[in-house]
């Protein structure tokens, strides 16, 4: 009989969903028999649909504890909470709270969102990688749970575009990788490559072009020289095609002024031992690079290339950090759901 439902409320195939990768491809690689689940996937349909079909598989399976992809898909926690109350039946999440770092009004949804968490009574863990918010955001009652960041380090052998473009770059060669969203660092980079002739850029994963502004569109196709910046903007169908980036920068470029989260982009780069240039903001990595010393934060829109040269140099000397294994990841989403379950 089935003991845990893993339900999924939206469609995230590119961006932070993990149904798939993480849920169904990983778990089916581990031992899990002393463990009966399910995949549900609720991503149609409106929120009063999605709540029916809820209630409606809870119903059908023998369900004792229900574990949720992601939270800001929940569409209410009250509600979701009251229906598993009402059956008794134990609940668990996967959640990114960096953004408290960015809180500038108590009204702010995320920190409604935490509220409702520490009200929650079914709640058994919430799952996350943000491993130094969670004793500075004042919830003591929310059952957080840290995950080992399992990120897929596989290489390809095949060539591309940059590699030939790479053997006439200036170097250091600065990358913005995975998914380019303007503030995640493309916006930043477009200013720091229209000021600084003597670096050079890559931009690497799928294009969020909607998020840029269409004077940094114009700058990045019109302005700057192809010879000091390249561009693939195609989606990365594997990790390896992905991770081949690693192969040619020098240091990675991540936006921490506007992106408080952890990024498993970050965590890749260290894994490779590649230096990770974090532009000053109140967020994961303001923490992370002080035990990390590969990691520098700054403020890199405003400093020379001389300085950011000088800087990529003293982070290259820093050793790769050690990735946890997949096992070790997934058995921390496994035996927290055991206990869920009194098993």
């Amino acid at each position: 009989m089935i003991s845990l439902a893993l339900v999924r409320f939206d469609q995230h195939p590119i961006t932070h969903g993990h149904f798939e990768t993480l849920l169904q491809s990983q778990l089916l690689q581990c031992e899990v028999d002393s463990l009966s689940y399910t995949f549900l996937d609720l991503s149609f349909g409106n929120i009063d649909q999605k709540l029916s079909q809820f209630r409606d598989k809870l119903d059908l399976y023998k369900v004792k504890h229900v574990y949720f992809e992601w939270l800001h898909d929940i569409p209410s926690i009250q509600e979701i909470d009251s229906i598993l109350f009402e059956r008794k039946i134990s609940w668990s999440v996967l959640a990114s709270v960096s953004e408290f770092w960015n809180l500038s009004n108590a009204g702010h949804k995320s920190l409604e969102r935490m509220k409702h968490l520490s009200n929650a009574v079914q709640l058994k863990n919430v799952f996350v990688w943000d491993k130094y918010i969670i004793e500075e955001i004042g919830f003591s009652s929310i059952p957080f749970t840290v995950v080992n960041d399992f990120q897929d380090t596989t290489l390809d052998e095949l060539r591309y575009g940059c590699c030939d473009w790479v053997n006439k770059a200036k170097r250091p060669l600065i990358g913005v990788v995975g998914q380019l969203y303007g503030y995640r660092g493309v916006t930043n980079v477009i200013r720091i490559a229209l000021t600084r002739p003597n670096l050079s850029f890559i931009l690497w994963g799928s294009g969020r072009w909607s998020s840029v502004k269409k004077i940094d569109k114009f700058l990045l196709s019109k302005v700057i020289p192809k010879r000091r910046l390249f561009v693939s903007d195609d989606y990365k169908s594997t990790d390896s095609e992905l991770n081949h980036v690693f192969k040619h920068i020098d240091a990675l470029y991540i936006d921490g002024s506007r992106y408080p989260n952890p990024s498993g982009i970050v965590t890749r780069a260290r894994h490779f031992g590649i230096p990770t240039l974090v532009e000053s903001g109140l967020g994961y990595y303001s923490v992370e690079s002080k035990n990390d010393k590969g990691i520098s934060l700054d403020r890199y829109v405003l400093l020379s290339s001389k300085a950011i040269r000088s800087r990529i140099n003293q982070l290259t000397k820093q050793p790769p950090v050690t990735a946890p294994t997949l096992l070790s990841q997934v058995q921390t989403f496994v035996e927290s759901w055991k206990l869920a379950i009194n098993r």
